[in-house]
């Protein structure tokens, strides 16, 4: 049976700990951020769909959708372009022509099954473009998920 001065005993233990977890993570060099901070991913990240639904609704993103014409035309995320997959590199080059090296980018296709968004990141980056990210999960799980899409 646990006693009035048990419960208290336990409640001191509790905001002990959490009192010392947080000051060891303000402290902390690695510490965990408990204030928002802009997203700040490397290159070749791949994004969650929440990462990517931000990226979107910044609006300073290009998202590149690798899905067939015809499955683009059925439903897209909002503003993405079509690229699709079986694109030829003089067709790739063209779509990239006026892009910046430094503009950030998304590319997806349908599902991780799909490896048509790692293939077109590897080779932007060997072209040299620097922000290039991957929405893995692709537009399966964004419609699954019911986030918007445009047709």
């Amino acid at each position: 049976m646990i006693t009035k001065k048990g419960i208290l005993q336990i409640f001191v233990i509790i905001f002990t700990s959490v009192l010392f977890g947080i000051v060891y993570n303000s402290l902390s060099v690695s510490g965990i951020s408990l204030s928002y901070e802009p997203l700040n991913l490397e290159s070749g990240a791949i994004l969650t769909i929440e990462q990517a639904a931000r990226l979107l609704n910044e609006g300073q993103t290009l998202f590149v959708d690798t899905r067939s014409k015809e499955e683009f035309e059925q439903g897209h995320l909002k503003n993405a372009k079509s690229l699709p997959a079986n694109a030829t590199r003089d067709q790739i080059m063209s779509f990239f022509e006026n892009i910046p090296k430094d503009q950030q980018i998304v590319i997806y296709c349908s599902s991780p099954a799909c490896n048509s968004s790692r293939r077109l990141a590897g080779f932007l980056t060997y072209l040299g473009y620097t922000k290039v990210f991957i929405y893995l999960e692709g537009f399966e799980e964004w419609k699954a998920k019911d986030y918007p899409i445009e047709n």
